[in-house]
């Protein structure tokens, strides 16, 4: 019993490790997002990826080890939560465990957090780069400045919001 708790243990350090690196990655995202590298962008989304292949590996080898020591634990894949395996385990395992399990829920919103950041940061800057074609359009077209009912009208503003 011991040994699988010493599993979980390591399999929820290594979990930990992982969303940390992911908070990074986003953070990382973000800077790339304003420098609008698509490479580095790609390169992103694909250590994302990587990261929640492994948060899921070590999801499904924590059940699995919970299914031994706590059958009665109800937790599949698409529902896990760290924070519910102190309840089924030792109050001595519950005690090294939950510090590690918090610390794991709080880099879960930080990663949540971040994540809405870059996709209302991705919006804005896709606004910016619309009012820009309109602006050229209406230039293009003959039109000078900003007409009431041109789409560059209705997002007046959003390049100010951007950062770029």
């Amino acid at each position: 019993m011991e040994d699988i708790m010493n599993r979980v243990e390591d399999r929820l350090r290594k979990k930990h490790a992982v969303y940390k690196n992911l908070v990074e990655i986003l953070e990382k995202e973000s800077e790339i997002l304003k420098s609008a590298d698509p490479g580095e962008l790609w390169r992103m989304s694909a250590l994302k990826h990587d990261a929640a292949k492994k948060i899921e590996i070590l999801r499904k080898e924590i059940l699995g080890d919970l299914d031994t020591i706590a059958p009665e634990h109800g937790m599949i894949p698409g529902r896990f939560s760290s924070g519910k395996i102190v309840e089924f385990v030792s109050k001595e395992a519950a005690d090294r465990i939950a510090p590690l399990c918090l610390d794991i829920e709080k880099l879960k919103k930080a990663v949540f957090d971040l994540s809405v950041t870059n996709v209302k940061f991705t919006e804005e800057y896709l606004q910016v780069i619309e009012q820009l074609v309109a602006v050229f359009a209406d230039a293009a077209s003959g039109s000078q400045g900003y007409r009431p009912s041109s789409n560059s009208a209705n997002l007046s503003g959003a390049i100010f919001r951007a950062r770029v």
